[in-house]
């Protein structure tokens, strides 16, 4: 028997086809329009990578798949974003999506995004779209710590399968804390200190030094007092940045956008038996540390990939900021692998 095809558009760095195999897929070709992300993705995968443009991209140039998965460019819709910036002028791209599902008529559609992208008036029309071309659509907000990545990440998944229902979606898998999953980097983590603002305004210091394995978020300097997350709290969202000095976690209680309504957000203490948080390519917060046995240490980029289920052997690059770019841009691997599963 052979296997299910599948076909990636906005592929970036190839996570969710990473996931695809974990399903038992065949990835077939995969398009991306970063010449850097392009480079990350062929050096791990032997997919053809069509370097270009969705939107300038004939479908009927490419192999048929079965499975079509696109993930459209986020930042348009991200809380994560300056609303104070310039309108994007890619957010339409998601719909190009219909031109390839009108081509390649694949059984399975899925479309990932942040979960704004559900009140876009993009969605409404991808979906009404893909009901116009016999599909049958569902979708919904996950969270990757459902399917066990040691990450709270919210998203919005789309499943379009054509001709016939939508089945359901099971997310049976036990939460993963974050230091379970780079436990054995702890020796490789890069000495760091507090700020002094998070010196100041994390009282008593004792609370979080004293206790083994604790992620620190940075946030704005007008810290109002301390806040702890405690277990069974929903998590804040960590954001992945490079600076001039060395690579860091930021750990922010939602997307931080550089609003000043956001600026006044007090600094949080995440237990190392709880999810990371929502790691992005943003490179606009304070440093975030993690606090292992009372020392002060910032996170790796491996560090930060295995908060997406990326195995060691996948191939980072060595600029910290493409690294970013390529890991916080990504699909969890277990989540795509959950979504996926049940087409091989």
């Amino acid at each position: 028997m052979k296997p299910c095809t599948f076909g990636s558009l906005f592929s970036g760095g190839g996570l969710v086809d990473l996931g695809a195999v974990a399903a038992g897929l065949q990835p077939r070709w995969a398009i991306e329009i970063d010449p850097a992300v392009a480079g990350v993705f062929r050096a791990n995968h032997n997919t053809p990578l069509i370097e270009g443009d969705v939107a300038a991209i004939d479908p009927n140039d490419l192999d048929p798949v079965e499975v079509l998965w696109a993930s459209p460019p986020c930042q348009a819709f991200s809380q994560a974003r300056n609303q104070s910036l310039p309108q994007r002028t890619d957010a339409d791209l998601g719909l190009h999506i219909l031109r390839y599902t009108a081509v390649l008529r694949p059984r399975l559609v899925v479309v990932e995004n942040v979960p704004a992208y559900q009140h876009s008036d993009q969605l409404a029309q991808i979906v009404a779209g893909l009901w116009e071309q016999s599909y049958f659509v569902c979708h919904q907000l996950l969270n990757a710590s459902w399917f066990g990545t040691p990450q709270t990440r919210h998203r919005l998944i789309l499943r379009a399968f054509r001709g016939s229902l939508v089945p359901e979606l099971r997310t049976s898998a036990a939460k993963a804390g974050w230091w379970s999953a780079v436990a054995d980097l702890a020796d490789s983590f890069p000495p760091s200190q507090l700020a002094p603002w998070q010196l100041k305004k994390l009282f008593p210091l004792e609370h979080f030094l004293g206790e083994a394995n604790t992620l620190i978020r940075g946030c704005g300097p007008n810290q109002r007092g301390p806040w702890t997350v405690g277990a069974g709290r929903s998590a804040p969202t960590v954001i992945a940045c490079a600076d001039k000095i060395t690579l860091r976690a930021w750990l922010v209680d939602g997307q931080f956008n550089g609003s000043p309504d956001q600026r006044d957000r007090p600094p949080t203490v995440r237990r190392g038996d709880e999810p990371a948080y929502t790691i992005t390519s943003s490179g606009a917060l304070r440093p975030a540390r993690a606090c292992l046995d009372g020392r002060v240490v910032a996170l790796t980029t491996r560090a930060l990939a295995r908060f997406q289920d990326l195995p060691d052997t996948y191939q980072l690059p060595a600029n910290k900021t493409l690294a970013c770019k390529v890991i916080g841009n990504g699909v969890p691997v277990r989540m795509a692998a959950a979504i996926l599963r049940g087409m091989a």
